[in-house]
This record gives structure tokens, C-alpha cells and sequence, in this order.
């Protein structure tokens, strides 16, 4: 009989098919539960963007996922009369491999034309349709299931859930039944009937090549191009969808991210708008809103935002830090602090979180909890140059050189271009008197950005200390090329200028100086000295006069007033100033030396009082431990003065015998020269 040896035997128990039954219908159970709905549909089912980053067995376990319990019933009633059929006659393997084949290609053609799976044996039911249909006229069995009344009524079904979709009334995997369907016909016309042999063959390669195609290389999908971060072709691709789709916020969304992720923040505002007009619990569109915002630079705004975020979703930690972050760019660090601690407390293991709590402190010079914020950051990053960059920076501004220093080296071994550090190492080894290598950083921090004005200002100071005026003075003038309102480049230009006795230019940089900071005591202080110089001691008085009114507290200030004085022959007043500092410093050597030189060789009588003189210079001495050839000197005039010769002989020989570097033969000469008054009676006068 035709077919007779394809008809299966009648007690052969379709023990794959029931198998399956079991296993859709255990995962259905599963689902039903809250606690494992959500775990089993990430791990059976899972989305288009996590099988295009390699969950590739998506494909088929997606099959086997019903949520709904009418869907279930429906494929498991026709799974059940289909299988009871195909099962025996395919024999147990061959059915199973059908089956496998059937969920992936179903699968992999409803990705393709759609960008999600979809989930269900529905494909899989339309493919052991199609077999059913194609192979009925050779298995005379499957006609009494598969007859026309069958047959009309799944094609039907296939049409009617097409229009549904087309009509959006209900979203039905179309693409997954009809590649389901003409696999299953390809299949048993190919290998069982053996007719259009050639072509059923083509058409399942084709199938084959459409299912490769999309877990790899889908370039008409919207959904693709935007979750594979093809941004531009993805945002013309959904402004097509949206246009037949205006209603639909998950568009607006994707192409809301697709202008953001290429940093065009006003586009993406408009389409984060629509997003959230069309679905208003959704905090990723607030928060991608509100970073538009942040970036846009309207904090206040972007704040709002990430306080909807935070309203619907409390839990995710980083709406706290991006509001921490927009209360960090407006300066309130106490709120970007506790926003960061919430953050913190919800993800104790985010680099950004402790990195940034650390910039906030620092802001706000709480340097020591931002060192333990920047050393917690390094030990969840420890090769990221920028944490150790600042807390390198915390360092240096608490005047821990040699730890700054340390951090500087690490964040340069790990980044060779890190300005800052480069920078700020210099300036490190510049106060701590190592120019040399000061000079070297900031050689190298001109280097990679030719246009640092400061490092040009560092170097400058560096050769200064160095006693090279000139190379001091070639790149004080670059900085202030550079930003020539920089006050302290013309103030220590004009330094430099002093150093080399060219008074007149000092006093020209001191001007400019002032008047680019009229406030800085500093350049009164120096322009005085440098109009002292001059002669011009009455400029150079008023001078003094400002920098004191400006730093009162400034005993460099009285102290060079008092000389200036002296200078001028205002003998008084130059008494006042050097017992002014006396009284605001009690260790002031050198003021008690001025004062006790002026009671001794005064040439106004009326200020000269040899006993006083020696109360004086005895205290300087004491103070430098006898040790100060200039106080001996002072000493010995003043014992001159109260006619004590012999002591004055003794103190002016001892000061001949200094060994000082700033004992010079000038000096040597001019003691020598008081040591024979003094061998002769007479005292020392000043003229």
C-alpha cells in the first residue's frame, strides 16, 4: 500500500514530544512566579542587544518561554497532535535536530525583521505544520490531521495575526510562523518528497544564511545599527520607524540616545521629551535627558531630571551620582558630597563615585578625606594616573612635598603626557631647593603644551634662585607673553631686574604690577626697596608706607622702612621702625644690630647713647650665638662710643677673624680701617 511503510507503529510513544511539553510547560510555571520571572526570561529569552553581544543560545531557548496561559495551551495542543505524528515517523534524533533547527531559524528570521526574537513554539509549530503539509500526500497518516479544514485554518491564523500587527492592534511574531512554515516545507520537500529538490535547498541556505545574519551583521535593522552603535545610519533608520510610529516612545528614545551618544544634546532633548510624554515612569529617559542637560551645561535643569529619576527608580546609585555631579559643577560641594555618599552606599565598588567624592573635597580644601577617597579610588583602579594626580595635588597643599612628589612620579609613569603632574612636581622640587630638577619639570611641561604660561613663570623663578637673572628675565617674558595679566610675572620680572641693579626697569615691572593688582603689599614692598636704590628715598618711604597699611603684620616691611630712613638722615623715625619690629618679633637679630649701630655712630648727638648701644648689640649677638662678624663690628663701635677702647679693640679684631663668605674685602677694609680708630681713642662716626 502507498505510504504504507511510512505510517508509524502503533505503539511508538512520542517521548521527545512529551519531553518538550514538560519543559515549556516547566519554564511557563516559573515565569509565573515574581521572584523568577524576570531570571528566567534574561537567561531563556534574552534580548536582541544581549544575543548580538554573544548570547547566541537566545535563538532556541526563547522557544521554550510562554508567559501568557492561553499561549502555552495553544502550542502545546497543536505540539502535542503534531508531535504524536512527525516524531515516529522522523525517528527520535532526525525529529529532535527538526525541532532544534526549526527554533533557531524561526528565531533568527524574527530578529532579522524585527530586532527581537519574540518568544513561543510558534515557529517551531509552523515549521512541523509546513513538514506536515508538504510530506501528507506521501504519509497518508498525517492527512487525517493536516486536511483542508487544518489547513485553512492555521493559514488563516498566519494572515489574520499579520494584519493585526500591520494595524498595530497586536504585535504577533509574524516573521518567526512564516520562516517557521516555509522551513518546515523546504525541509520535507527536500529530504522526505525529494521534489524541487535544488530549490527547497537554496531556500533553507538562504534561511540558514538570514538566521547568521542576524546575531552578526544586520545593517537595514533600526535596532542594530543602534544597539551595535552605528549612531548616524541608526537615527535615519528610526526616524523612518518613528515616522510610521509616531506613538512610540521607545523609538523617541533610541534615537534620543543616538543624538546623545554623538553628542548633538539639543536633538536629543527634543526626542527624550517625546519619550517621556509617551511614557512618563521611565527613569532612563530622565536621566538621559538630565546628562543632555549636564552637558549642555544647565545644571539646574539636569537636576530636576535626576530627581525624577531618583523618585521612580531610588535604588540605582548613579542618579545620585549625577546629580552628585551637576551640584559639583555649581560649586555646592556639601550636596554633591552626600549625593556621592548615597551613591557610595548603593555601590560601594564604583571607581567614579569615591574618585569624584575626592574632587569635592578637595574643592573644598578638606584635603586629608580627600587623600582616603583618592586612595580608596586607586584601589579599585590602580592604573588610572588621574587619582594619583590628585591626591598628589592634596599633598603638595599640605606641604607634604615628598609624598606629592611620590604620587606625581606614579601618575607620569602611568600617563608620560600628564601635564599637571609634570607641573606640579616642578614646583614641588622648587620649594623644596632642588631647581635643578624643578627646572627639568617644567622643560618638559612646556614640551607637551608650549602655551603654559605658568611653567614659563616656574622656570623663571627657578633661575632666579639660581642667581641667572637673564634666563629668569627670557621667561618671565614668555610668560607674560603669554597672559599679560599676570601680575606676579611683571612683580617677579621685576625681581630679577633688581638682582642685575637695573633699578629703573624693576621699578617700571612694579608699576605694571600694581596696576594689574593694586592690592599685592608685595609690589609696594619692592618698588620701595627698589626707589630706596634710586635715592629716591621719599618714593620709596611712601611705598613702604602702603605696603605696611596693606600688611600690617609685615616686619620685612618696618624693617626696610627703618633703613630707608636711616638712608635719609630721619634718624627717629628710623629708631621707631626697628623697635616697632623688635616689639612685633622679640628674635629680631637684626633690628636689635640697627638699632644699637645707630645709638653708636650716629652723627646727631642727640641720638647717639653708648650704653644702650652695647645693651643692643650684646642681645644681637647672643641671638646669633657670637657668631655674626656684622654684630661683632656693631659691638665693638659700641663699646667706641661709651669710650671703652680696649673692648672695642677686642670685639673689632674678633669680628676680623669671620671666615664668612659675606665677609668680603670690602668689609675686611672697612673694620680695619675702625679697628685703628679704635687703637687710637676715637670712636666710629657714620657719615
Amino acid at each position: 500500500m502507498k505510504g504504507a511503510g511510512l505510517s508509524p507503529p502503533v505503539d511508538a510513544e512520542p517521548s521527545v514530544t512529551y519531553a518538550l511539553m514538560g519543559l515549556c510547560t516547566v519554564i511557563f510555571l516559573f515565569c509565573q512566579v515574581p521572584s523568577y520571572h524576570a531570571l528566567v526570561a534574561k537567561a531563556l529569552a534574552p534580548s536582541s542587544h544581549a544575543i548580538w553581544s554573544g548570547a547566541y543560545w537566545g535563538l532556541l531557548t526563547s522557544a521554550f518561554v510562554h508567559f501568557a496561559l492561553w499561549h502555552i495551551l495553544f502550542n502545546m495542543w497543536w505540539l502535542k497532535d503534531f508531535g504524536a505524528l512527525l516524531e515516529p515517523t522522523m525517528g527520535r534524533m532526525k525529529y529532535l535536530i527538526f525541532i532544534i533547527f526549526s527554533a533557531i531559524v524561526s528565531s533568527g528570521a524574527q530578529l532579522a525583521f524585527s530586532g527581537e526574537t519574540g518568544i513561543g513554539f510558534s515557529g517551531v509549530i509552523y515549521a512541523m505544520f509546513g513538514y506536515i503539509l508538504a510530506t501528507r500526500h506521501q504519509i497518508p497518516l498525517y492527512r487525517r490531521l493536516v486536511d483542508k479544514q487544518t489547513t485553512m485554518w492555521l493559514l488563516g491564523w498566519l494572515m489574520l495575526c499579520v494584519i493585526l500587527t500591520a494595524t498595530n492592534i497586536w504585535n504577533v511574531a509574524n516573521a518567526a510562523h512564516i520562516a517557521g512554515l516555509i522551513f518546515g516545507c523546504c525541509t520535507g520537500s527536500a529530504f522526505t518528497v525529494k521534489a524541487h529538490k535544488a530549490l527547497c535547498r537554496a531556500v533553507l541556505l538562504l534561511l540558514l544564511m538570514v538566521t547568521v545574519a542576524s546575531v552578526t551583521y544586520m545593517p537595514w535593522s533600526a535596532l542594530w545599527l543602534y544597539q551595535s552603535g552605528n549612531y548616524a545610519p541608526a537615527i535615519k533608520a528610526l526616524s523612518a520607524r518613528i515616522e510610521r510610529d509616531p506613538e512610540n516612545g521607545s523609538l523617541s528614545f533610541m534615537r534620543g540616545f543616538s543624538y546623545y551618544s554623538l553628542e548633538d544634546y539639543r536633538h536629543a532633548l527634543r526626542d527624550f521629551d517625546k519619550a517621556i510624554e509617551r511614557d512618563p515612569g521611565n527613569p532612563d529617559s530622565y536621566k538621559h535627558r538630565g546628562l543632555s542637560y549636564y552637558f549642555l551645561g544647565e545644571y539646574r535643569q539636569a537636576i530636576r531630571d535626576f530627581n525624577r529619576a531618583i523618585e521612580l527608580d531610588p535604588g540605582t546609585a548613579c542618579h545620585y551620582y549625577n546629580r552628585g555631579s551637576c551640584h559639583e559643577k555649581l560649586g555646592e560641594y556639601r550636596q554633591s558630597i552626600a549625593d556621592f555618599n548615597k551613591a557610595i552606599e548603593l555601590d560601594p565598588e564604583d571607581f567614579y563615585f569615591s574618585y569624584d567624592r575626592g574632587v569635592s573635597y578637595y574643592n573644598l580644601k578638606e584635603y586629608r578625606l580627600a587623600i582616603s577617597d583618592f586612595s580608596k579610588a586607586i584601589k579599585l583602579v590602580p592604573m588610572n594616573p588621574n587619582s594619583y594626580e590628585t591626591r598628589g595635588l592634596c599633598y603638595y597643599f599640605l606641604e607634604e612635598y615628598m609624598e606629592a612628589i611620590k604620587d606625581f612620579n606614579r601618575a607620569i609613569e602611568l600617563n608620560p603626557n600628564a601635564l599637571e603632574s609634570h607641573y606640579r612636581r616642578g614646583l614641588a622640587f622648587q620649594i623644596l631647593g632642588n631647581n635643578k630638577q624643578a627646572l627639568r619639570d617644567f622643560d618638559e611641561t612646556i614640551a607637551l603644551k608650549p602655551s603654559y604660561g605658568d611653567a614659563y613663570y616656574g622656570r623663571g623663578i627657578s633661575f632666579e634662585e639660581l642667581n641667572d637673572s637673564r634666563q629668569a628675565i627670557k621667561n618671565y617674558n614668555k610668560a607674560i607673553a603669554l597672559n599679560p595679566a599676570d601680575s606676579y610675572a611683571y612683580y617677579s620680572r621685576g625681581i630679577s631686574y633688581q638682582s642685575m641693579g637695573d633699578y629703573r626697569q624693576a621699578v617700571n615691572d612694579f608699576d605694571k604690577a600694581l596696576e594689574l593688582n593694586p592690592a599685592e603689599g608685595d609690589s609696594y614692598y619692592r618698588r620701595g626697596l627698589a626707589y630706596s636704590c634710586l635715592k629716591d628715598y621719599g618714593q620709596a618711604v611712601r611705598d613702604l608706607d602702603k605696603a605696611i597699611e596693606l600688611n600690617p603684620e609685615s616686619t620685612d616691611s618696618y624693617y626696610q622702612r627703618g633703613q630707608i630712613h636711616k638712608l635719609a638722615g630721619s634718624y627717629r623715625q628710623s629708631l621707631s621702625d626697628f623697635s616697632k619690629v623688635i616689639g612685633m618679633d622679640a628674635g629680631h637679630a637684626g633690628s636689635y644690630n640697627r638699632i644699637a649701630w645707630l645709638l653708636a655712630t650716629c652723627p646727631q648727638k642727640e641720638h647717639r647713647n653708648g650704653a644702650k648701644a652695647v645693651s643692643y648689640a650684646t642681645k644681637a649677638c647672643e641671638l646669633k650665638g657670637w657668631k655674626n662678624w656684622s654684630f661683632l663690628d656693631t659691638l665693638a663701635a659700641a663699646y667706641a662710643e661709651t669710650g671703652d677702647f680696649r673692648e672695642a679693640v677686642r670685639w673689632e679684631s674678633r669680628a676680623l677673624t669671620s671666615k664668612s663668605k659675606t665677609f668680603t674685602d670690602a668689609d675686611r677694609v672697612d673694620c680695619q680701617k675702625r679697628l685703628q680708630l679704635y687703637r687710637e681713642g676715637k670712636p666710629y662716626r657714620e657719615k
